[in-house]
Formats: structure tokens, C-alpha cells, sequence
């Protein structure tokens, strides 16, 4: 999926530089043919509602060798593993993006509530969405994308905390 090949290069722009060695010729890639159905609606300025679902994830990361030390003295437990996953997940999330003006309101299968995104762009080359958290356990950057001219769709969320430092894309479609 070419979507896949740009979700792939965002998580290399946005997860940090590896510290840990990665073994010469290592590579794993992935690529398979994508047919959407246009969704022109979302590149129009006025409100719209479409839904968005994958159920292809990749993520990477660093993760704490030991949580509960980690948890319990963070500078002195500071050795973290790099952890990389592709994977078809076993329920596939839904996103429910209603788009007015400057905002975007998004209810996703993880979320109970309704997140507001900021709307980046919105016109026939594409709908960029950007949400900024900070919280107890870090803080994260979500943005969603949306191709109007096939309804490919990727979700990416960046975080970082106590707990991980680590990026996660989903890959799919809207309609």
C-alpha cells in the first residue's frame, strides 16, 4: 500500500533517532494494492461528517526493560528496548470526523469522547488534523489524514512519557 510507504517514512521523521544497533541488511517492509473510494465531501469548507477505519497498525518505540522499576525510580531506571510491530489488528477502529471551519471533532474507537483537531489543511490535495495532548503520562501528537481523490486515510499518534517514547500509525480508508 503506497500509504503505508509514507505512514512508514512519518513515523521515521517523528519517532526519534535509534540509540539502540540495529543488525546490517535488517529490514522489513510491506506493500499491497489499495482501491478507495473517492470522498471529494471532505475537501469542500463546508461542515461534513465522514468515517474513517483501519485495522492495519505499526509501531515502534522504546519501551522500559522493567516497568515497575521504571515506575518507581525513573532516572535510575532509564534502560529502554527498541520494540517494532506491523500487524492487522483484531477489531477494526472507526473514526467519526465531523468537520466545521478551523475544527474537526473526531470520537474513535479508543476515545469515549469527542477530541477536537485542529484543521491544517483542507482542499483537494488532502485534510491534515492535528490534536495536542499533555497528561499524567506524557504528552502525544495525533494527526489524521485524509486523500479525498481515493479515501486513504492514515492516523498517526507520537508519544512520550514515563512509560514509553513511541509511535504508532494506523493505515486505512474513508468513506
Amino acid at each position: 500500500m503506497k500509504v503505508l510507504t509514507l505512514g512508514l517514512a512519518s513515523v521515521l521523521v517523528l519517532a526519534p533517532a535509534p540509540t539502540v544497533p540495529v543488525a546490517s541488511g535488517q529490514r522489513s517492509a510491506h506493500e499491497s494494492a489499495f482501491s478507495g473510494q473517492p470522498v471529494p465531501k471532505v475537501s469542500h469548507q463546508s461542515p461534513t461528517a465522514v468515517t474513517c477505519e483501519s485495522d492495519h497498525a505499526d509501531s515502534t518505540g522504546y519501551y522500559p526493560r522493567n516497568w515497575s522499576l521504571r515506575m518507581a525510580d525513573p532516572k535510575a531506571n532509564a534502560e529502554v528496548l527498541l520494540k517494532s510491530a506491523f500487524e492487522r489488528q483484531r477489531q477494526t477502529t472507526r473514526w467519526a470526523i465531523t468537520l466545521r471551519g478551523e475544527e474537526a471533532s473526531v470520537v474513535s474507537g479508543q476515545e469515549a469522547s469527542a477530541e477536537v483537531y485542529r484543521v491544517v489543511r483542507r482542499d483537494t490535495r488532502g485534510v491534515i488534523l492535528v490534536s495536542v495532548r499533555h497528561g499524567a503520562f506524557g504528552g502525544t501528537v495525533q494527526v489524521l489524514t485524509i486523500d479525498p481523490l481515493n479515501g486513504s486515510f492514515v492516523s498517526s499518534d507520537t508519544s512520550v512519557g514515563p512509560l514509553f517514547n513511541r509511535a504508532t500509525v494506523w493505515v486505512g480508508r474513508c468513506y
